[in-house]
């Protein structure tokens, strides 16, 4: 049977990954009957390693404006009694009725519940959110050169294209490719986001230079040149993608959810992309994205990337 989702179940997934502090989150997994052999999905699973040994939660949501009954919760209970489940978590967007909070309390299993948020402490950030904007930002090779070695005492500029083979110790790549893979271990991304704004007001492009160990060459026509170091100029493309958010009450916890369609940052991947915001006691911010194949991924919130008239705060 295909796993199937639904956008609460996505919504749930993206904030129990956010706010998980140990194992792993998967959404729609199936796991498989202890008497049976056969596959059963569940909506959200949380695994865990405790003194060596892998613990499973299975986590059930319902969405809707009632409040879930104790038939839904007889129905989940069932279902999870002959699956490999350690602890059993429901969630419902709108509560529970008292009798599902009675059977639960004897059963030992947890309920939790998402809604709008009543009061949101750090308002200030959510007013920034609520005209966010995620950002991303790519490269492309403009211009390249080297600096080589003319004779042994004296260097001159070389102007070369991008698919000129560079080659030296742990060094075997195109000279474009190689610029790139050095630019992002360089921290390029980050040094562009930290104040997009601002640089995109002045320039379309980012220059830099590096050296290259000793006894790199290109191959030319005229037979191999020492290379000292490369310089290049890298054309700068943002992308930008508003977010709706709202503040969410995830028991007792506020979070401030947004989504915005998966392809913008993950080609070819339709559906949405799920981002969680939320502070914690030491007034820290923490931004988490769900995106492709059930990952969690960390991101970083720069504030004033944007440009200071539009009050947006941009993520990356």
């Amino acid at each position: 049977m295909p796993a199937r989702s639904n956008a609460f179940q996505h919504l749930v997934r993206a904030i129990q990954g956010h706010l998980s502090r140990a194992g792993t989150v998967k959404e729609s997994r199936m796991l498989q009957d202890k008497d049976t052999g056969s596959s059963v999905e569940v909506d959200i699973v949380i695994e865990e390693a405790i003194g060596g040994h892998k613990v499973l939660i299975g986590v059930e949501c319902t969405a809707g404006k009632r409040k879930a009954t104790i038939e839904w919760y007889r129905e989940m209970r069932a279902k999870h009694a002959d699956l490999p489940i350690a602890k059993t978590v429901l969630v419902s967007e709108s509560g529970f009725t008292r009798e599902v909070y009675k059977k639960a309390k004897k059963d030992d299993i947890t309920l939790l519940t998402v809604g709008e948020a009543q009061t949101f402490k750090w308002q200030a950030l959510f007013t920034k959110l609520k005209g966010g904007t995620v950002a991303d930002v790519g490269f492309s090779l403009r211009e390249a050169s080297v600096t080589i070695r003319s004779n042994p005492d004296s260097a001159s500029a070389l102007q070369v294209n991008a698919d000129v083979v560079v080659h030296g110790p742990s060094i075997e790549h195109p000279l474009g490719q190689l610029v790139m893979e050095v630019a992002r271990q360089g921290g390029l991304t980050r040094k562009i986001m930290s104040n997009l704004g601002a640089i995109l007001k002045k320039t379309d492009h980012f220059s830099f230079s590096f050296r290259v160990p000793e006894g790199t060459h290109i191959a030319l026509d005229g037979g191999p040149i020492e290379v000292m170091e490369i310089h290049a100029i890298l054309t700068i493309h943002p992308r930008f993608r508003s977010v709706e958010w709202r503040p969410l009450d995830f028991n007792g916890q506020t979070v401030a959810a947004g989504t915005f369609p998966a392809e913008f940052l993950f080609p070819g991947i339709t559906g949405d992309s799920v981002v969680i915001v939320s502070q914690d006691a030491n007034d820290s911010i923490k931004v988490g994205l769900l995106g492709p194949a059930d990952t969690d991924l960390q991101l970083e919130v720069f504030p004033h990337a944007l440009w200071s008239d539009t009050n947006q705060q941009t993520q990356h």
